[in-house]
């Protein structure tokens, strides 16, 4: 089995009973078992000059259009076919998908799903009305095996795409519809969005011999392209970014951590932790053998989070945390369910809810409402409802594998 992280593997974690494959495509009907981040604000405008250039902007830049709805079958519809004898038989009922806002009950959220299957990658948008999303192919070529990581940014505006085939690696920056190369970040580089910023994105190459420059830039809102480029620091050789928020920048290597703030000073380091993921307060860490450690995210001290302690060394057990909230959940897999236990924030006692087993742990959503894991092959997907001690599942279309998601 394997853990992710931000939408990236980051290293096997045994779970009891487990015989997990790689990720490969899937089933279609949404089924149910038994979350607001602020977009980019846009100012008023009076003038209708000023509202018809607004509207040719949008247009041209082919944003997200979540009104633009895709065919959508009534509640119930009937499949007559013509027996032997030329009568018609009564008509079987067969039931439709059930609303995404059937699906996550009391959500009025959209849903943006990077996936891919044998054509490529594609853009799967939800309204909370919507039996079924609105597919839009993206123009990134993939192959058959390599890896993909999607990953969006603070407000879900944007996306960042990394591919890599044969000859033709690139990273692609822009509205989750349509990313385009973004040649200023190098193929093989590593990538992060900003914390609680909307559109900051910063990058550093992987180098083992020599440091690489960490480079930070916004995406504008219009063109899509990047601006304000600017190069923060170097990192150590071999280091790549992990996390980016006001405080700085915490990179990793195989084995190690390293606190930057944002001149590139060392805060903190361990030689011996990797940093797994982190909020404003905490980081959380993993050693080589599976033991987990807490450390305050600006002093690198260890920590004791409520409910959790301070350590575990439980190979069955998955950490991680919500940047938006000081949430802390881990999972603990086992032979019958699997565990999820969420402390810290607002919470004033654990909350544990029990989900099906053999599912891999991936992250909360953007506001922390719902805990999110994956089934083995990632065509399913399981939002547990922490709070309520309730779990829902959302199966994708036909052949699709979950690479990101935005839930805003």
């Amino acid at each position: 089995m394997e853990a992710w992280d931000n939408d990236d593997r980051v290293r096997p974690i045994p779970i009891e009973d487990e015989d997990a494959n790689g990720l490969t495509p899937l089933a279609h009907t949404p089924n149910r078992e038994r979350a607001s981040t602020t977009r980019p604000w846009i100012p008023l405008v009076v003038s209708s000059i000023a509202v018809a250039a607004t509207v040719v902007t949008v247009s041209l830049l082919g944003g997200l259009r979540f009104d633009d709805s895709p065919a959508t079958p009534p509640d119930v519809f009937a499949s007559p076919d013509v027996d032997a004898d030329g009568s018609t038989p009564t008509p079987t009922a067969t039931a439709v998908p059930p609303r995404l806002d059937e699906v996550l009950p009391d959500t009025n959220q959209h849903l943006t799903i990077i996936a891919r299957n044998g054509e490529g990658l594609w853009a799967l948008l939800w309204d909370p009305s919507f039996r079924e999303p609105k597919a839009v192919p993206l123009d990134i070529p993939v192959g058959d095996d390599e890896s993909v990581i999607a990953r969006f940014d603070r407000g879900g505006s944007f996306v960042a795409v990394s591919t890599c085939i044969p000859d033709n690696c690139g990273v692609y920056v822009g509205s989750p519809t349509e990313p385009t190369r973004a040649e200023e970040i190098p193929p093989g580089s590593s990538f992060v969005w900003h914390a609680t910023e909307v559109g900051r994105i910063a990058w550093a190459e992987y180098r083992t011999d020599s440091g690489g420059a960490v480079t930070t830039a916004t995406v504008n809102p219009l063109s899509g392209a990047l601006t304000k480029q600017e190069v923060a620091f170097n990192l150590a050789p071999g280091e790549s970014l992990r996390y980016w928020d006001s405080r700085g920048f915490i990179a990793v290597t195989s084995s190690g951590s390293t606190a930057y703030d944002t001149d590139g000073t060392i805060q903190w380091q361990f030689d011996d932790l990797h940093a797994v993921s982190a909020t404003d307060v905490n980081v959380v860490m993993l050693d080589q053998e599976g033991n987990w450690q807490f450390v305050d995210r600006v002093l690198g001290t260890p920590v004791e989070i409520k409910g959790l302690g301070s350590t575990t060394g439980d190979g069955s057990v998955w950490i991680s945390t919500s940047e938006s909230a000081d949430l802390v959940a881990r999972s603990v897999g086992g032979r019958t369910s699997t565990a999820l236990e969420v402390v810290g924030g607002p919470i004033f006692a654990k909350r544990i809810v029990s989900v099906q087993p053999n599912l891999l742990p991936f992250r909360f959503t953007e506001q922390g409402h719902y805990f999110v894991f994956v089934n083995q092959k990632a065509t399913e997907m399981t939002f547990v409802d922490w709070a309520r001690s309730a779990s829902y599942r959302l199966s994708l279309p036909n052949g699709m594998t979950m690479v990101g998601f935005h839930l805003d």
